[in-house]
């Protein structure tokens, strides 16, 4: 993944945009404005510029509405081709730990403007941070991210509704400190086994 592309997907407002002219396909700055209704709207063009500038984007076409030309924007089909391969494997172990930081630095200025706000209720909000430590295969592994991303594709089709709120969900997925897990004999007696 290039750096450009990591910078557009954690930014929180390209990355919002990118993701949501990707779900729907195709969208005009005026559709993103309504689903976006609290990005001021000259950001949201300043941002959307500046993903037709990366090539993130492209027009695709123009529309007459009333007397005004709108663009309707679509994720390029370079951007698309260049994200369409596992991201992870074609990655180096430092662009990773640089991806991870980069993605923690930004859930972390999120939370830190959400914690600002008055009477916030985290239980409420669903705001949750787990780490689960756990033993699969690697067909097994491949079954649970298949689960995972079958229900995250459910919820990003989700179109902006009342009562629907914008929330991100994040996932790490990394192996232990070590290569080996301790087994269940070694945590009971030691890596010696159990004293005499």
């Amino acid at each position: 993944m290039k750096e450009r592309t990591i910078d557009i997907l954690m930014h929180p407002l390209k990355g919002r945009l990118m993701l949501e002219i990707w779900r729907r396909g195709e969208a005009t700055t005026r559709e993103l404005g309504k689903v976006c209704a609290d990005i001021p709207q000259a950001t949201l063009y300043r941002h959307v510029r500046g993903l037709l500038d990366a090539g993130v984007i492209v027009v695709v076409r123009e529309q007459k509405v009333r007397s005004v030309k709108e663009k309707v924007y679509a994720v390029s089909g370079s951007f698309r081709q260049e994200n369409a391969y596992s991201q992870e494997q074609a990655m180096t172990g430092d662009q990773f730990l640089a991806l991870i930081a980069h993605g923690m630095a930004n859930l972390m200025e999120q939370f830190s403007v959400y914690r600002g706000r008055e009477n916030i209720d985290l239980s409420g909000d669903y705001v949750s941070f787990r780490v689960a430590g756990f033993y699969a295969s690697d067909a097994e592994m491949e079954q649970i991210f298949m689960q995972l991303g079958q229900i995250i594709s459910r919820a990003t089709a989700n179109d902006y509704a009342p009562g629907r709120k914008l929330r991100n969900l994040a996932t790490i997925s990394t192996p232990p400190r070590t290569g080996k897990c301790r087994t269940p004999q070694e945590d009971s007696h030691g890596p010696k086994g159990p004293a005499k």
